[in-house]
């Protein structure tokens, strides 16, 4: 055999040996790829996550977790997972290959609106609150405010400001209890008070009042404070 024949078959024998390296080095270390993207679903109800490997060895496991809860996750493909969630939270997504390479991406789940409208304001006099409203994400539904006062009517707003989130109610019996719902159903209470209700004739803490069978009012009903009956003892 030639010098020149003996050389190059060493040299083959070299590159054959880095490649085959180079391959197993890949296959060991190669580190999974994968996209995630969230799909809001219903206005604000549910958000559908769908992940979608990409590398190009295959996958050992796909898992997810939602605040450390796992998720049932459905394979649509062969590199297509998908779930559906209702609640907010931290998201953490890990992807294994089959040799053990791990990759995970967390994510923040926040446009799902569980949370009921919040309700501030004063009794600026005597049967009369001036309410702010809050929502953030599905907004307040106005068609869905009441307020059941001291002696069990059902009141409407006197007057709202869209745009400004205010609202004001005039009410009698000592108290009035504020309902506000978001545009989704989630329902936030709060009860307000007269300044002086404890010392008024029209105002018992003692007595439970009947809202079961109350009285619809318009707005213009609303708007006129009832009148407590004397008693003739």
């Amino acid at each position: 055999m030639q010098p020149n024949t003996k050389k190059l078959h060493w040299l083959f024998y070299i590159l054959a040996f880095i490649v085959a390296n180079v391959i197993i080095f890949f296959c060991v270390t190669a580190q999974p790829k994968f996209s995630l993207r969230l799909e809001n679903q219903e206005e604000f109800k549910s958000v559908t996550i769908h992940i979608q490997t990409k590398g190009i060895l295959p996958t050992k496991s796909v898992t997810a977790t939602l605040a450390d809860q796992p998720l049932a996750l459905e394979k649509v493909d062969r590199n297509h997972y998908t779930t559906t969630v209702k609640d907010n939270g931290t998201l953490l997504v890990n992807v294994t290959n089959f040799n053990g390479m791990q990759q995970s991406r967390f994510e923040n789940i926040v446009t799902i609106d569980n949370a009921a409208p919040t309700i501030t304001g004063e009794v600026t006099k005597e049967g009369v609150v001036t309410l702010l409203l809050d929502d953030s994400q599905s907004g307040i539904n106005y068609d869905g405010l009441y307020g059941i006062d001291g002696n069990g009517h059902r009141l409407l707003p006197t007057s709202i400001d869209h745009d400004n989130e205010k609202v004001v109610f005039q009410y009698s019996g000592g108290k009035i209890d504020v309902h506000a719902v978001d545009n989704i159903g989630n329902e936030s209470t709060t009860t307000f008070y007269d300044k002086d209700a404890k010392n008024s004739n029209i105002y018992n803490p003692n007595i439970e009042y009947d809202i079961g069978n109350v009285k619809e009012q318009s707005k213009d009903q609303s708007a006129q404070a009832y009148q407590p009956t004397k008693s003739n003892d």
